[in-house]
């Protein structure tokens, strides 16, 4: 018996996760890409802050997108603190979870 995770989708179902996808991925670079956070770290330091919190203007988790792996890598590279807040109840509209930046 063939392995029914592995049948072709239809069509449409394959355009819209294909769509979703792309709307993640375009999100999370919008949110969290390398230039963005340096642009908020600097602009909290520049406040005296020794820290910044990201959050996604949609509720969405991006955590496992590429952009934000990639930043996340550059930025403990460089010797900032990156820690994820969970937040417990968030509303319909709000993300899940915030990326937090610390130096």
């Amino acid at each position: 018996m063939a392995d029914p995770r592995k049948a072709a989708l239809p069509a449409r179902l394959a355009d819209i996760r294909k769509i979703t996808a792309e709307a993640r991925a375009k999100a999370a670079a919008d949110t969290f890409g390398i230039g963005v956070v340096i642009v908020a770290i600097a602009q909290a330091a520049s406040h005296g802050l020794n820290q910044v919190m990201l959050v996604p203007g949609r509720p969405l988790d991006l955590q496992a997108e590429e952009a934000t792996k990639q930043t996340v890598k550059a930025l403990l590279a460089d010797g900032f603190t990156v820690e994820w807040e969970r937040r417990p109840w968030p509303r319909p509209d709000e993300a899940p979870v915030a990326m937090i930046v610390r130096w």
